[in-house]
Parts: C-alpha cells; sequence; structure tokens
C-alpha cells in the first residue's frame, strides 16, 4: 500500500473535522506505527465525544474491503483543562518525542512574568553561557495550586546538573561555573505526585555571573574524566572554580609508586586518584601515595570543597618521563656452533608514563653479562615507539660468527647504546641470556645419507665416531639374514646433546620401533618375522648436535 492520509474527526455533544494525518508506505504483511499532531477547535461543548481515525480517508489505495477502516477511542473535552498560552509558547524539548517539532524558549538573564507550565506539557528554556560564566535560575508560584519543580540539563538534553523539588513557594536550580561554553537547558514542570493540578502559573527569574569572576589555568579544559589532561612530573600552579573540577591523567606501569600533593597549605582541594578500570583507589584533602597494581591510564581528580575561586599547587611524583627495561631475554637455543642461527625474544617495558620514540636495541656476543668494547655485535633492531606504562615483545634472528669466541657466554641485549633517549634510569636497560658457543660441527660424513634413499651399509657392529650436525640426519641400512629378535643400540653424552633413535622397514616408510627418552643410551628391541633390510635413524631432538656410537646385535 503506498502513502496515505488518515482523516480524524469527533463526534459527541459537538462535532468537528480534526484534519489529517500523514501515513507513510506499508509493505505486503507488515504493519506500521503512525502518529500526529491535530488541534481541537475551540468552542466545543463540554462532554465526552468519540475519536474517529479513518485509514486512506480520500480512497485514494484500492482495497479488498473498506469496513475495517475506521478505529475509535474515547476523549473528553473541558475548557477548564485548557493549558493557557504565555508568551514563551511554544517551548517544548526537541529531546522528548512527542515535541520533537518544539524548540526550548532562548531565555538571557532577567525576569519573566506570566507563564504557564501544564501537566503533560512542561516547559523548556534554552540559555546560553559562556565558559566559566555562574547561573542561578529561580521559579516563584503559589504551591497550594500546583507543585512546580525544576530540573537544569547540560548541553546534550540528557545530563542532569541540578534539579530543586521542595514543597515551598520557590524551586532554584544553579551551576557554579560553566565548564564550556553551550545552551543549557532547564525544564520546569509540575511534580508527578500532584495529580489534582493540571496548570500553574510562575515567574521566572535568570541571574547570570561573568566569566571572569574565575579565571582558567593552562590545562583548561579538562572539567571531565573525558578531558583529562596529561599532567608531567613537578610542581604545577593551578586554578579551581567553584564547581568546577580539574581532571587529570597518568600512565604508570604496575609496581611503579606515584604521589601526588596538594602543597599550598589549606588550599580547600579534595583530590581522588582511579585506577584504569575507573575504580576509586584513593581520597584526601592533602596527599595521595599509591603503587599501580595495574598497568593503563589513572586519573586524578581535583574538587574545590569551597564556594570561591581556589589557586592551588600540585606537586606529581613518578609519572613522567620514559624508564626503558629489558625484562626478559629468551633465545631459541642453548648452545649453538659457529656459524649458527637462533632466534632472540626480548621483552621490552616503559616504565614511565611517556612516550618512548625510534629505539634502538643491540645484542651482542659477550663473556659475562654486561656489555663491554670487545663484545661482538650480532645484530640491531629498531621499535618505533613504546608508549607509557606499556610493554611489547621483539624478535630478532641472529648468527654467531665463524670466528667468534668459543666456550660459555651470553647474548647481552642493550637498548638504546647511543643514549638518544632521555632515560631517567640506565641500570635495566640491559639484559642478557646464557648461550654456550660450541666448535664448528664436522659431519662424519659428507652429508650423504640424509634419507632413506642414501643410507649408509652397515657391516660389522659397533660403529663408532658418529656425529649429527644440527639440521641434519643420518641414515643407515643394515641387512638380516635371519629372522629372530634384533637389538639396536645408539650411545651418547645427553648433556651435549640429545639424540633419538628409530628402526623403519626397508622402504622408509613404516616405524618399527623406536626410542625418544632423555638418557645417555636410546635402545630398540625388535622381533623380526623373516629376513631382510631394516633403516636405522639417527637423529637429533631440537635440532642438537652430538657424537655416538652405534651397535646392534642380529638374529
Amino acid at each position: 500500500a503506498g502513502a496515505s492520509a488518515a482523516g480524524v474527526a469527533l463526534s459527541g455533544p459537538s462535532a468537528a473535522d480534526l484534519g489529517t494525518i500523514e501515513a507513510p508506505t506499508v509493505g505486503a504483511g507488515e504493519a506500521v506505527a503512525v502518529s500526529g499532531r491535530v488541534e481541537v477547535p475551540g468552542g466545543l461543548a463540554t462532554g465526552r465525544y468519540v475519536l474517529a481515525v479513518t485509514a486512506d480517508a480520500d480512497e485514494a489505495i484500492g482495497e479488498g474491503s473498506e469496513d475495517d477502516n475506521v478505529g475509535v477511542g474515547a476523549l473528553r473535552v473541558d475548557p477548564d483543562q485548557a493549558c493557557e498560552v504565555d508568551a514563551l509558547e511554544p517551548n517544548g524539548s526537541p529531546y522528548e518525542p512527542e515535541n520533537v517539532a518544539d524548540q526550548a524558549a532562548a531565555v538571557a538573564a532577567g525576569e519573566y512574568d506570566g507563564l504557564f507550565v501544564c501537566r503533560g506539557d512542561d516547559d523548556w528554556y534554552a540559555i546560553e553561557l559562556a565558559e566559566g560564566e555562574r547561573l542561578t535560575v529561580t521559579a516563584a508560584f503559589t504551591h497550594l495550586e500546583g507543585d512546580i519543580d525544576l530540573a537544569l540539563y547540560a548541553p546534550d538534553g540528557a545530563t542532569l546538573i541540578a534539579d530543586s523539588a521542595s514543597l515551598q513557594n520557590t524551586e532554584s536550580v544553579g551551576l557554579l561555573r560553566a565548564p564550556m561554553a553551550g545552551t543549557w537547558l532547564l525544564r520546569v514542570y509540575l511534580a508527578a505526585g500532584d495529580g489534582t493540578a493540571v496548570v500553574n502559573g510562575y515567574g521566572l527569574t535568570v541571574e547570570v555571573e561573568p566569566a571572569d569572576a574565575c579565571a582558567d589555568d593552562r590545562f583548561e579544559p579538562n572539567g571531565s574524566a573525558q578531558e583529562a589532561e596529561l599532567l608531567p612530573d613537578g610542581r604545577h600552579d593551578l586554578t579551581l572554580c567553584p564547581g568546577d573540577e580539574d581532571w587529570f591523567r597518568f600512565s604508570i606501569p604496575a609496581g611503579n609508586t606515584v604521589s601526588f600533593q596538594v602543597a599550598s597549605g589549606d588550599a580547600g582541594v579534595r583530590i581522588t586518584l582511579f585506577d584504569p578500570s575507573g575504580a576509586e583507589v584513593d581520597d584526601d584533602l592533602r596527599r595521595i601515595a599509591h603503587e599501580a597494581t595495574t598497568s593503563g591510564f589513572h586519573l586524578l581528580r581535583a574538587q574545590v570543597v569551597a564556594d570561591e575561586p581556589v589557586v592551588y599547587q600540585l606537586v606529581v611524583a613518578g609519572v613522567s618521563g620514559v624508564d626503558l627495561a629489558v625484562t626478559a631475554v629468551r633465545l631459541s637455543a642453548a648452545e649453538v656452533g659457529l656459524g649458527g642461527d637462533l632466534r632472540a625474544e626480548v621483552d621490552i617495558q616503559n616504565q614511565r608514563g611517556d612516550v618512548a620514540r625510534d629505539l634502538a636495541v643491540q645484542f651482542l656476543l659477550s663473556a659475562d653479562d654486561q656489555p663491554s668494547a670487545d663484545d661482538v655485535e650480532l645484530a640491531r633492531a629498531e621499535v618505533a615507539r613504546v608508549d607509557g606504562a606499556a610493554s611489547q615483545t621483539i624478535t630478532q634472528r641472529l648468527r654467531v660468527p665463524r670466528d667468534a669466541m668459543e666456550g660459555d657466554g651470553f647474548v647481552v641485549v642493550v637498548l638504546d647504546p647511543e643514549r638518544q633517549i632521555a632515560d631517567v634510569r640506565r641500570g635495566n636497560d640491559v639484559g642478557a641470556a646464557p648461550l654456550s658457543v660450541a666448535a664448528a660441527c664436522v659431519d662424519d660424513d659428507p652429508r650423504s645419507n640424509e634419507g632413506p634413499a642414501t643410507a649408509t651399509p652397515l657391516d660389522a657392529s659397533p660403529l663408532e665416531g658418529g656425529v649429527v650436525c644440527p639440521f641434519t640426519e643420518d641414515w643407515y641400512a643394515l641387512d638380516l639374514d635371519a629372522a629372530g629378535a634384533l637389538t639396536v643400540r645408539l650411545a651418547f653424552d645427553h648433556a651435549l646433546g640429545d639424540l633419538d633413535l628409530v628402526v623403519w622397514d626397508a622402504e622408509g616408510a613404516a616405524v618399527l620401533g623406536e626410542s625418544r627418552t632423555e638418557a645417555d643410551e636410546e635402545v630398540v628391541e625388535l622381533a623380526l618375522d623373516a629376513p631382510g633390510r631394516v633403516l636405522l635413524q639417527v637423529d637429533g631432538f631440537l635440532d642438537a648436535r652430538n657424537t655416538y656410537t652405534l651397535d646392534w646385535e642380529r638374529p
């Protein structure tokens, strides 16, 4: 069904055509809710009426039946219920759905008399304020003729700033200091509990004091948690105006101790600290000291506890600056041969609140866990930024030079080796992990037996002097003349590298037996049903290197 118009009419002591309400297109099998405003004419006789709404009143839409196009409802018309219109009407709120066509009446400082508020028809006023201005609004009325209440809202029309709901002949709301320039909204309404009054008259007084009554400091606007300003370490001269708040934010890592102190005598300022979850940590008129348990942005709120402007000093310690630290170094291998590769994983933390940018990271091979001039540089990396109170992990591939020093040593990680960043503590910029450098692994063969197809034939037991290097395997072929029990032993020093033993069928397709322990010997015992060939595989666990002896007992 296409768009149409619904007719609205009254019947009863008198009759009246109230006009039409526009209806939108309605899809097949669907329903829509339609609302509209009509005006009841003056001069109708008092009494009960039937309000009739006729869908598609001009019959523009072809229908299967017109018999169900009328809906009715009861309505009482009574001139005593009429709301008197004052000079500032219509002044509904655009934030209430039933008043979307209305606008709050703009009022400036001054007195407004002869106003009326009715049940179901609240009065809304828009008051422009500059940042820092003070507002006081008072409504005067006769309480016995209807209980009028006031509510003051922020410019968003939803945040309640103040309300007044006494049983006196006056109600008053105010704003000690506007934290920002904008249009503040005042609602005047009849109290819900007063069911007898339907209309009452009132007078309105609007007072606005100038903005220069309280000067802002350099961190304004910071009157809410969303506007919180970063505040570095040091002593700060600040100003708080009555009704205002100062909010500051600090990036603090877990474990750091920070302190905030109001240092200007009896300043009349209360400070409150909140953790990153928004939970209140502490509240005091003088000093807060806190060891952070959670990394992230903490918020500090300062509130004035007087009705006059307050100039105060706030001393902040332990939050700003950069404090880089290496908190962990992990290597992919504890031992590597000359010319070998490994991977380093490093955890970096910034233990203060400022951002560190373009951080250089140096990787050294050292005889001890501290950097020195004769260390060998393995690699360098660069980190674009490390946020305040933040951690991150970087990985770096390293290769040990073939002419490096053999023996036990360390991979040392140094942050900002040229000291380009103003780090408040240098002692924690270094981390290390132990690394043993072995002589280059020399295989016992030219890597010619790396798989089943190139397995080396075995003759007399034992085979001594076997060598497995990282990333290599040794394969052997053992021919058996008879069925029966076969025992194969692999002997080595497990402390130098863990080796494993696997026995395969002649094609290298099926595992006949295996031994993968943490001992100095791997043993595989098999019962063979027929003579033939088996393949023996010797491999290093996690690419371990080692020497070994292999022996066997044929059936």
